[in-house]
């Protein structure tokens, strides 16, 4: 064997080896150190970027977990301010109907619930312009979509909720244009009337939406006595005639309105009334029909109404409008109730939101919502406004009066104040009651099959997505261990085997000596 001094090639190996045991001691440390498998790109570079990606993915859909929850906050504190309004609105119905009991309604009891009925009204308009969230008032009508609906035809033009093109730019604004087509118009319940023949009194039983009334007409009444008795029953009954007594119309359109006519008594010889409908009724026969609801498309989609209102739910939008009655001409003396109403093609554009709702953790139209709610205050709900033709049956051309109206109505000195028409507060009262539960249940529903849910499938995203970066990235103790205590003994062992090569260039010295 050749003994050298220069190159102790033994010790260099065994360097080599040391160093590379040194490196992985080192590795193994760190990983114990910080309970991670890959520290650095060096560790696994697809195992890193995997990682990262994941963990960015994390980030953000905790970013969109902790959105829901605040959004289901602003959420509740609407709610909160909707449940107190909805109790005052409680108590305006009470004094109405206190006062429409006329046994009891003195003019002193109907001021003193006039009085309180005003406090209620002023305060649920308090109530509107002071719930907030965050700064953000929510039921003054600032946070409703705005829409720019200039169509006469389209009342009352609620939009809930839309998705609109956010990728337009200024100074054209994110907005979303829909497009109405009429399919089939809706028609009021209609009987048509073709004779008349009474040889002795009758009584007739008429039936309408608003309830029942019995009339009573003479031997030899004509079709036009007829007429003048069913409209002086109108506000009993909803039922209105034309002057000549051919037609009996409902006051409104759709399946929902119903109109019948008995023959409830007759006296002797052949009394009869004879319908298109019915054919010719006689004692004890009776006949009704009902109206046909309206039919459009929005962009393109079938929708069925309730008479001429339509509640339209599409993917991107939901929202509820009426077709206006024409308004005139007046007063209704003739044919003006038509039996159908003409619906109109109309186009609107709906701009975005002023709430919108980060859900997700991507910027996708699915990961994004936004929410419309509407002014609850006095002068917002109710009724719109609208003339009362059905009112007017006398016609002398005196001007119909007003019907329906905002809550503002039902204050001191209002068309429809407990001392001027407690029945037409009434049906206000109805109204609002309903468009605040909607506006609850619409809430309630974001809430419960949208927030809720998607609040535990971000926390399920977020569980299973750490649970994936953790099986890239974390580090097994156990098997780390086990390495860790291999390199120190290859550490242990290469240094020995370091020294003893160290020793064999020592021997060459025995030579010389």
């Amino acid at each position: 064997m050749g003994l050298r001094v220069n190159t102790n090639t033994s010790a260099l190996s065994a360097l080599r080896a040391l160093s590379v045991t040194d490196r992985a001691q080192q590795k193994s440390l760190t990983r114990l150190a910080t309970g991670l498998r890959i520290n650095s790109g060096g560790d696994d570079p697809g195992g890193l970027l995997i990682s990262e990606q994941l963990h960015a993915q994390i980030i953000s859909t905790q970013q969109a977990l902790e959105n829901v929850q605040i959004d289901t906050a602003m959420i509740a504190t609407a709610d909160g301010g909707l449940q107190n309004i909805s109790d005052l609105l409680a108590q305006i119905k009470d004094g109405v109907l206190f006062t429409l009991n006329s046994a009891a309604a003195s003019p002193e009891a109907i001021q003193a619930q006039q009085d309180t009925i005003d406090a209620a009204i002023s305060s649920i308009t308090r109530q509107a312009q002071t719930t907030q969230f965050n700064g953000r008032s929510l039921l003054d009508g600032s946070s409703q979509i705005v829409t720019d609906n200039t169509d006469s035809d389209l009342d009352n033009l609620v939009v809930r909720n839309v998705q609109v093109d956010t990728s337009a730019t200024a100074p054209v604004q994110p907005r979303r244009t829909i497009t109405l087509a009429a399919v089939a118009n809706p028609t009021r319940a209609n009987i048509s009337v073709t004779g008349l023949a009474l040889a002795s009194a009758t009584t007739f039983l008429v039936t309408g939406p608003r309830g029942s009334a019995e009339i009573t007409l003479a031997a030899g009444a004509t079709q036009a006595n007829f007429a003048s008795a069913v409209n002086s029953v109108l506000t009993q009954t909803g039922v209105h005639s034309n002057v000549a007594g051919s037609e009996l119309n409902s006051e409104d359109f759709g399946t929902s309105q119903k109109i019948s006519l008995k023959v409830l008594a007759t006296g002797t010889g052949v009394n009869t009334i004879t319908t298109t409908e019915f054919g010719t009724l006689s004692n004890g026969d009776s006949g009704q029909t009902s109206g046909v609801d309206g039919v459009i498309t929005v962009d393109g989609v079938s929708v069925t109404g309730k008479g001429r209102s339509f509640d339209v739910n599409l993917p991107y939008i939901s929202f509820s409008f009426e077709y206006a009655i024409p308004t005139s001409p007046t007063p209704l003396a003739a044919d003006v109730a038509a039996e159908t109403l003409t619906l109109a093609a109309a186009t609107f554009d709906v701009y975005k939101a002023p709430i919108a709702f980060q859900v997700g953790g991507r910027t996708t139209p699915s990961d994004l919502m936004s929410l419309g709610i509407r002014s609850v205050t006095a002068a917002s709900l109710g009724f719109e406004p609208t003339v009362d033709f059905f009112a007017d049956n006398d016609g002398a051309g005196t001007a119909p009066p007003t019907r329906g109206g905002t809550l503002m109505s039902l204050m001191s000195g209002g068309f429809n104040s407990l001392a001027l028409r407690p029945s037409g507060a009434s049906a206000v009262v109805d109204k609002a009651i309903t468009q605040v539960n909607g506006l609850r249940a619409q809430l309630g529903a974001l809430q419960a099959n949208v927030l809720d849910p998607q609040q535990r499938q971000l926390q399920v995203q977020i569980e299973n997505l750490s649970a994936a970066r953790g099986v890239i990235r974390d580090l097994d103790f156990a098997a780390e261990t086990s390495n860790f205590t291999k390199q120190q003994i290859l550490f242990q062992s290469g240094t020995a085997a370091l020294a003893s090569a160290n020793l064999i260039s020592q021997s060459v010295l025995t030579l010389l000596r």
